[in-house]
């Protein structure tokens, strides 16, 4: 079996090595020329994935994957593995990616990650409003766990919330149901159809993972987001550097909090100022950094940013034709800053047509004369909180493996496969400063308690 994967993996990077040929790649110099550019070098970087919690994958090659970022890792010369969380984070790991879990962190995974971070170590971490199922997810709270310490000492955390549009306001007819199923009243309220897929925009083009990013007011890049929680930061701290990265600012754009209300009642849910994250600017994505202990971390607030069928979707499928670029380009300059390697802003080859939804003008709000019926209103599951994990003195790394410019793979490490690559390389404008959306249908369906 292990002999067969070898050869598996063999024959893939052979194929994508044919694809990008030399590792260097055409990109734009400031005044326009094209110039021969070295892509970031990652070479002897070890990478660090974690698939415990119910992460999307680096080896899954479907649209939830995140094999194409990982492949990119690979083709910069990264080394990369899979993290066990039954053991101390390895002292070699230059940098812990954990792509959306599914499922709360256990206590004991974090305090090795926190331990990890107090001794430096580099984390991207993406915290994902919604589940594989498209539930609202219970992991990774906001006020406990892992977000709860971030919080008290980077000031840094994601909101629990998802981020949504608001479209047309149409009639919903509600049905109260009590605790146990039996109808208390009806009625018809307004409520406007909300949507989890838009586009953002930078915060700022002036950290090193956005540096370049940023094109023309007409070309200007946008970022595309589905199923996102906002990202919240406080920059009171001293000594800990916390930069917003992407934001979105429209007036129809707000986090909602009862979002599994919505879904359950087909629609009767409207922006709660008091409960609410705010209407207006709201951040997608932020970096943050702790110069005395060498800590950096990069949240986005959204793992759709960056897998298969989504962020780094391409055209052709498994080509390097990316069909948006800038989401590319953002992901190989936060690796690389993360890796304490200079980025470069790359230009990847024009993708094909696609079958993606076309960006909407802002949605009129004006009332629908169309009601729609049969929707229950029920109260919402109740959220059990975890126990708050706070971060044990008494944790202490394993014994480290020793860092080499070659990892091998043992039984802890297994290497990862790669899944995509561009026959060229070139850079990209980038940055916005407005924001889009996108229309997505209304969910259908109901519940009752």
């Amino acid at each position: 079996m292990r002999h067969s994967l070898t050869i598996i993996l063999s024959s893939t990077f052979i194929i994508f090595a044919a694809l990008i040929g030399s590792l260097k790649v055409s990109a734009l110099s400031p005044d326009g020329v094209p110039a021969l550019q070295q892509i970031p070098d990652l070479s002897g970087k070890n990478v660090y994935f974690s698939e415990s919690f119910g992460e999307a994958s680096q080896f899954d090659r479907s649209d939830r994957g995140v094999s194409r970022y990982a492949s990119l890792l690979h083709l910069m010369g990264a080394n990369l593995f899979v993290l066990d969380w039954r053991q101390s984070i390895p002292s070699d790991a230059d940098l812990v990616v954990i792509p959306g879990p599914t499922k709360d962190f256990s206590p004991d995974a974090i305090a090795r990650l926190w331990v990890y971070i107090q001794k430096g170590g580099h984390v991207l971490l993406f915290a994902d409003a919604l589940d594989d199922k498209g539930n609202v997810s219970q992991a990774l709270k906001s006020d406990k766990g892992l977000f709860a310490i971030l919080w008290g000492d980077f000031g840094l955390r994601a909101r629990d919330d998802v981020m949504v549009v608001e479209g047309n306001v149409r009639t919903v007819h509600v049905t109260e149901v009590d605790k146990n199923g039996a109808t208390t009243g009806e009625k018809d309220v307004q409520a406007p159809e909300l949507s989890v897929n838009f586009q953002a925009g930078l915060a700022n083009d002036q950290h090193p993972i956005t540096q370049g990013l940023a094109g023309s007011a007409a070309n200007a890049p946008l970022f595309t987001f589905s199923g996102a929680r906002s990202v919240e930061i406080d920059t009171s701290f001293q000594n800990i550097n916390v930069t917003p990265l992407i934001l979105v600012n429209q007036p129809n754009i707000y986090g909602e909090t009862n979002y599994a209300d919505y879904v359950a009642s087909g629609g009767a849910v409207e922006y709660n100022i008091d409960v609410d994250s705010p209407r207006g600017s709201l951040f997608l994505a932020a970096a943050v950094e702790n110069p005395t202990l060498g800590s950096r971390i990069v949240l986005v607030g959204d793992v759709d940013f960056v897998n298969n069928g989504e962020g780094f979707t391409t055209s052709p499928n498994y080509s390097g034709a990316f069909v948006h670029p800038a989401q590319a380009n953002f992901m190989v300059q936060a690796s690389a800053w993360l890796l304490g390697t200079k980025g470069s802003n790359l230009t990847f080859p024009t993708p094909a047509a696609t079958g993606t939804p076309t960006i909407t003008p802002t949605p009129n709000l004006a009332a629908s004369t169309t009601p729609v019926t049969s929707s229950i209103v029920v109260a919402s599951p109740t959220v059990v909180a975890s126990p708050t994990v706070v971060a044990s003195p008494t944790v202490v790394a394993s014994p480290t493996v020793a860092a080499s410019p070659t990892v091998v793979a043992s039984s802890t490490h297994v290497a990862s496969p790669t899944v995509v690559a561009s026959s060229t390389h070139v850079a990209s404008p980038t940055v916005v400063a407005s924001s889009t959306a996108v229309a997505s249908p209304t969910p259908k369906a109901t519940a009752t308690q």
